[in-house]
């Protein structure tokens, strides 16, 4: 155990220069033996991953996914797509949408 005066190692990434050419050729090489290894061992590993260490398999599932996904799917909607769209999913949850306005807009007039 370290002591109190001892700095802990870092497990973060950190930005460097351009890599060298051997340690290039060393990534590319580790990359092709590891395609070359999932060819062979991958669906079966990952079965194998699954049943004997799950709490491992869902690690390095979620590994691979993006930590943040961003998607807009009102950027295109007029204000009645939406007003309707919410209604549909309102009443596929089962609940009321009341979307009635205070003032609402005249034909034409938009609320924004």
């Amino acid at each position: 155990m370290p002591s109190q005066g001892t700095p802990k190692r870092s497990m973060t990434a950190r930005k460097q220069g351009p890599q060298s050419p051997d340690r290039k050729k060393l990534n590319d090489q580790i990359l092709c033996d590891m395609v070359e290894a999932w060819e062979y061992y991958g669906v079966r590993a990952l079965k194998e991953m699954a049943m004997a260490e799950p709490g491992n398999f869902v690690r390095a599932y979620t590994a691979l996914l993006p930590k943040q996904v961003e998607v807009d799917i009102t950027e295109n909607m007029t204000e009645d797509q939406l007003v309707n769209r919410i209604r549909e999913l309102a009443a596929t949850l089962g609940v009321e949408a009341d979307l009635s306005l205070a003032n609402p807009p005249r034909p034409g007039e938009t609320t924004h």
